[in-house]
């Protein structure tokens, strides 16, 4: 395993990311070890969000040890508080395409809108 450096990382990945999101990704912390392939599933789930959100958001760690378990084939639990991401924390890994993902993370802001109404 190895601790996740922006070194050892895709450069041509990490370039067109957001100053926020890099910063993430440099930040992570230091037990957050990974094996040399589960570097390019994390960059891409890094880039995604990125350019879905225009740069105002980023992955959070809970969700990149849900991708992490998920590509380790391992069984995971997540908690976190509402309205946190672990809806597309289970359901963005899950092959779906960048439109998908583009009409999903519509309809569930659009739903946020409507609980808090």
């Amino acid at each position: 395993m190895l601790s996740f450096n922006v070194s050892t990382m895709c450069m041509s990945l990490v370039r067109h990311l957001s100053l926020a999101a890099r910063d993430a990704i440099e930040n992570l912390p230091m037990d957050f070890t990974l094996q040399v392939t589960q570097h390019q599933q994390v960059l891409e789930a890094f880039s995604q969000l990125d350019v879905l959100s225009q740069g105002s958001q980023h992955p959070k760690l809970f969700q990149l040890r849900r991708l992490i378990s998920l590509l380790s084939a391992r069984q995971v639990l997540l908690r976190a508080a509402t309205a946190s991401g672990k809806t597309l924390a289970m359901i963005l890994p899950q092959g779906l395409g960048t439109e998908e993902i583009e009409a999903l993370a519509k309809w569930l802001s659009l739903l946020r809108l409507d609980i808090n109404v």
